[in-house]
């Protein structure tokens, strides 16, 4: 093979960057392969002393993810037949607006709600953004993780008050359950 030129099995650039992984609250540190501005694959960090180099499944495929063909890359407005067509987020959000504002009319501010699950609570971007809609729209009905799945942290603290001394950390274990 000659020397001049280019070959199409040239080794390319492949930067590895250090993220985290924000498939669930755990945020994993992972590293991530990177080239021509593209994620091929994202691996954790070996020897991390929290996360002693694990990471899920779901959070490794996450290059495989944001590729797929499936992915959502534009607002979809649904049809009367319940297919869907594209549609410029100026409208769709106009249309929404509307929406909402007929559903608060007609039955008032508490008909709308929000639950602000693992991803939102994950940004603090998202949450803060999350939370001042609905103080705008003076919608109490919010809902998280805490007041769906476990309530009874949230009763028990406003009953009893919160431990304000340093919590359990995974240095003080003998044994750790994961389930």
């Amino acid at each position: 093979m000659s020397s001049e030129g280019s070959d199409s099995t040239e080794a390319r650039a492949v930067a590895v960057k250090s993220t985290i992984c924000k498939a669930c609250h755990n945020v994993c540190p992972m590293h991530a392969d990177i080239e021509a501005g593209r994620v091929l694959r994202v691996m954790p960090v070996k020897g991390h002393p929290a996360h002693m180099g694990f990471s899920c499944k779901r959070g490794r495929e996450q290059p495989q993810i944001f590729a797929s063909s499936a992915r959502l890359l534009q607002s979809l407005k649904r049809n009367p037949d319940g297919s869907y067509s594209p549609i410029d987020i100026e409208q769709a959000m106009d249309e929404i607006a509307a929406r909402l504002q007929a559903i608060m009319t007609a039955h008032g501010p508490r008909a709308v709600a929000a639950y602000f699950g693992t991803y939102c609570l994950n940004n603090p971007i998202s949450s803060s953004v999350s939370y001042a809609f609905m103080a705008a729209l003076r919608s109490p009905m919010v809902f998280t993780l805490l007041s769906i799945d476990c309530p009874g942290r949230l009763i028990a603290g406003a009953l009893h008050g919160r431990w304000l001394g340093r919590g359990p950390t995974i240095e003080d274990a003998k044994v750790v359950l994961l389930v």
